[in-house]
C-alpha cells in the first residue's frame, strides 16, 4: 500500500489502473509526441516542416521530444527494448550529441531502423544504437559539416579549436564502429570519407561497419481469387 502525500491510501493495483492508456490516448501520444507506447517505438525525425517544405532538422525540439519519449518508455519498462524509427537529415551538432548520449546511456537495448535520410548528424546518432538497421533505399551521408561564427578575432581562434575537437569526436565515433568490421581501418581513411560529402547506400554502409544490416521487409501474400486453379 502507498500513501500519497496528503491523500488516502492507494492500492498497487489501483496505481496500475491509473497508468492504463486507451486507444485515443495512445494515438494522441503517437501523433503529437512520436512515441507509441504499446510497441515501445519512438519516431526520430524533423519535428516541423514549413509551407515551403523546409524541415526543422536536428534541433532543440527534436532533442526535447526524444528525451521525453525515452523517459516515458524507460519508466514503463526500465529494461525492455526500444525501437527508434529514424528519418533524419541532420542538423545541430550539440543537440544531436544530446540524443546520441541519451541512447548510449539508456539501460534499454535500442534498435534504430533508419529510412530515407541517415545524413550528417543523423548518421552519428545512428551509431549510438545497439542494433543499426537501414531500409534498402536509405542513404547515409558522411561529412564534417559546416560551421559559422561571428564576433571578436580571439573568438574565431577559439572556435577553430572547438571545430578541431568536434572533428576528432566525429572521427572517433565512426572509427570505433568501423574497426569492429575491419580492424585495419585507420583514422586517415575516416578523414578521407569525411573531408567531402560521401554518400553511402545501405549495402556500402554495412560493408564499412556503419550499419548492422537491412531492416526486414514486410512480406505481403498475393491475393487468392476464389474459384480459380493455379496454372502449371
Amino acid at each position: 500500500m502507498a500513501t500519497p502525500k496528503g491523500g488516502p491510501t492507494v492500492a498497487p493495483n489501483e496505481r496500475r489502473k491509473r497508468l492504463t492508456m486507451n486507444q485515443n490516448d495512445t494515438l494522441k501520444l503517437w501523433t503529437e509526441s512520436g512515441v507509441l507506447v504499446p510497441q515501445r517505438i519512438i519516431y526520430l525525425g524533423s519535428v516541423t516542416t514549413d509551407s515551403e517544405g523546409n524541415e526543422s532538422m536536428v534541433d532543440s525540439a527534436m532533442a526535447k521530444n526524444f528525451e521525453i519519449a525515452m523517459r516515458i518508455l524507460e519508466y514503463l519498462g526500465p529494461t525492455a527494448p526500444i525501437t527508434v524509427m529514424m528519418n533524419n537529415p541532420g542538423g545541430d551538432y550539440y543537440h544531436g550529441m544530446a540524443i546520441y548520449d541519451r541512447i548510449m546511456d539508456s539501460p534499454c537495448h535500442v534498435t534504430i531502423h533508419a529510412s530515407g535520410y541517415v545524413m550528417s548528424m543523423g548518421s552519428i546518432i545512428f551509431q549510438a544504437a545497439d542494433k543499426r538497421l537501414m531500409t534498402r533505399n536509405a542513404t547515409m551521408l558522411l561529412h564534417y559539416g559546416t560551421s559559422g561564427y561571428s564576433g571578436h578575432t580571439l573568438d574565431h581562434e577559439r572556435s577553430v579549436d572547438e571545430s578541431k575537437r568536434l572533428r576528432i569526436v566525429m572521427e572517433d565515433t565512426y572509427l570505433e564502429r568501423m574497426l569492429k568490421k575491419d580492424p585495419k581501418m585507420t583514422r586517415a581513411k575516416v578523414h578521407e570519407l569525411l573531408q567531402f560529402d560521401t554518400f553511402l547506400d545501405a549495402s556500402r554502409a554495412i560493408r564499412l561497419g556503419l550499419a548492422d544490416g537491412l531492416t526486414p521487409q514486410f512480406k505481403h501474400k498475393k491475393p487468392r481469387v476464389r474459384g480459380t486453379t493455379p496454372s502449371l
